[in-house]
């Protein structure tokens, strides 16, 4: 039986060949095929995803398995209206996903609200805490101009 340094030299030369067998077998997407890169999720805090898992809990109640739930533009009526909420509003959809996931429910962000089924519109203001990178947040789940579900959070961010 060789010793532990043969067996690695073993090792490495497999690994060696094997390497070499795959890259000559490679061959590179065309110019006009490049490789999609997907996103990486955006951090969301622990406090934010014990939020919208007790939001989804509460939505699921009137949706149906394999319901898509298209995130409205948020409004914000903060102490800072000008401020973007793109990012916050990603951590929530993450969040989202992530408690939907169990009742098989699809949070997306999409640029219109036609032919969704559902239509979640998010407000946001000042926490009442006055705690940094929080905020109470109104929510309202539509069909059409019917409102099936509203809740209302004040929830900490994970810092962009």
């Amino acid at each position: 039986m060789p010793g532990p340094f043969r067996q690695g030299i073993l090792k490495y030369g497999v690994g060696l060949l094997l390497l070499a067998a795959c890259s000559t077998a490679q061959t590179s997407p065309p110019e006009d095929e490049a490789p999609v890169q997907t996103p990486a999720a955006p951090p969301v805090s622990a406090e934010l995803l014990e939020a919208t898992a007790g939001m989804v809990s509460e939505m699921a109640a009137h949706l149906y398995p394999g319901t898509r739930v298209v995130l409205a533009e948020p409004e914000n009526k903060t102490s800072q209206p000008g401020r973007r909420l793109n990012d916050q509003v990603a951590q929530i959809a993450a969040g989202l996903n992530a408690g939907g996931m169990g009742h098989e429910l699809l949070f997306v962000e999409a640029p219109g609200e036609e032919g969704a089924d559902y239509v979640l519109r998010i407000v946001f203001y000042d926490p009442r805490s006055g705690a940094p990178e929080a905020w109470f947040l109104s929510l309202r789940l539509e069909r059409g101009d019917e409102a099936v579900w509203r809740g209302s959070y004040e929830a900490r961010f994970a810092p962009p």
